[in-house]
């Protein structure tokens, strides 16, 4: 299987998704028949135009459907426990409250829902001399409220 089928294994397609954060690669776009929201730091103009010299297929980005700006999930989208799945490919090394993340992820997916997740392996990517985040650093992140600093670009 490849990486793609992994994290859409446990995908109910004939539920409703939300992907956070798919950037120019989607695990599960909505031209594919997917129901999916997509909840981005940019706008889906922002990303074409930040990736425009990147050679990458800028129309396999998605419409975002919900611009995030550091609030919780339940107040961005709306929803509550409404969510079948949540995808997250290459987010949560860039989350500084671990446990925050995966708490904000379960207010919106269903008690039955399924989260998946793509987590690099520091072995093969940049970040191959860093050490290693221990449970405790996880744990203590969460307790001092650690958060992202979003900026707002105008489009």
């Amino acid at each position: 299987m490849n990486r793609k089928e992994i994290l859409l294994l446990r995908i109910n397609e004939d539920g409703h998704g939300i992907e956070i954060g798919p950037s120019y690669n989607p695990i599960a776009p909505k031209r594919d028949g997917y129901k999916v929201h997509i909840i981005d730091h940019m706008s889906r103009e922002q990303l074409i135009d930040r990736y425009k010299t990147h050679p990458v297929d800028l129309n396999n980005i998605e419409e975002v459907d919900f611009l995030w700006r550091g609030e919780d999930y339940r107040s961005l989208t709306g929803k509550n426990k409404y969510y079948d799945w949540i995808i997250a490919s290459h987010v949560i090394e860039h989350t500084p409250d671990l446990i925050g993340f995966l708490n904000d992820c379960d207010t919106i997916l269903k008690d039955d829902g399924v989260i998946s997740l793509a987590v690099p392996d520091k072995r093969y990517c940049f970040d191959h001399y860093r050490p290693i985040t221990g449970l405790s650093k996880i744990v203590d992140s969460h307790f001092l409220g650690n958060k992202i600093q979003v900026v707002v670009q105008n489009t």
